[in-house]
């Protein structure tokens, strides 16, 4: 995952930075230090967005139901 795609999943989720830091145990600042590169983005990080994405997702299909 890229710095930008990290950016682009936490916008098309509607979360800011606190936001998506919150979810996945970090600060606003970390995460905006790995959207801009600062920091590489682990296998274990990658995973842990998606992971978290996905139980998102998962929370409003079935809150529509």
């Amino acid at each position: 995952m890229t710095p930008g795609e990290l950016r682009q999943i936490r916008k098309d989720h509607d979360l800011t930075q606190h936001q998506m830091g919150e979810l996945l145990g970090y600060t606003a600042n970390y995460i905006s230090r790995l959207e801009r590169g600062d920091v590489p983005i682990t296998q274990r990080l990658e995973k842990l967005v998606r992971n978290v994405i996905l139980q998102r997702r998962a929370k409003k299909v079935s809150k529509m139901d």
